[in-house]
């Protein structure tokens, strides 16, 4: 029996790149130079902080082309919710790591019906793929990765012999 585990990552590089990006985006616009907007990081979250809520939807805006401009999709941003100081607001924004329940349930069901010689099965915001031999897995790994366009898969294969 082969085994494969399916998820959704960013690597390390291209996220520092994004932030890097966004974070001298945000210094360079002229018209914010005497405001409170600034983006501080904090390992895999941004604190976006902003004079109103109209420039802070400017930044998530902004954040947002950051994405597309590396491949990945807008709806990656998980927002928290915004605080509201007597001067500025702030938001504390993360990219989801892993597979949503509906996108796990939509890959699962969507490999059933291709009909491969596969188990598919949700697992911890992962999928595991398992099927009796590596070809058959690894034909399903590449139907999913063609299918699903809402941001890199990562596969970790792990031969576990039943």
């Amino acid at each position: 029996m082969v085994e494969f585990e399916i998820t959704r990552t960013i690597r390390a590089e291209t996220l520092a790149r994004i932030f890097k990006q966004f974070t001298e985006w945000v210094a360079q616009r002229e018209d914010w130079q005497d405001s409170a907007a600034m983006v501080a990081i904090k390992g895999e979250t941004l604190t976006l902080t902003a004079d109103t809520e109209q420039q802070l939807q400017t930044m998530l805006q902004g954040l947002a082309v950051q994405l597309r401009v590396h491949c990945l999709p807008p709806e990656l941003v998980v927002l928290k919710p915004c605080n509201r100081w007597q001067h500025h607001v702030t938001q504390e924004v993360r990219l989801a790591v892993g597979l949503d329940r509906s996108d796990a349930k939509a890959l699962a069901d969507w490999i059933a019906e291709l009909g491969l010689p596969v188990r598919v099965k949700a697992s911890r915001r992962q999928l595991r793929v398992s099927g009796p031999d590596r070809a058959s897995v690894q034909k399903a790994v590449v139907q999913m990765r063609l299918h699903h366009g809402r941001g890199p898969l990562s596969v970790l294969a792990t031969d576990r012999h039943a």
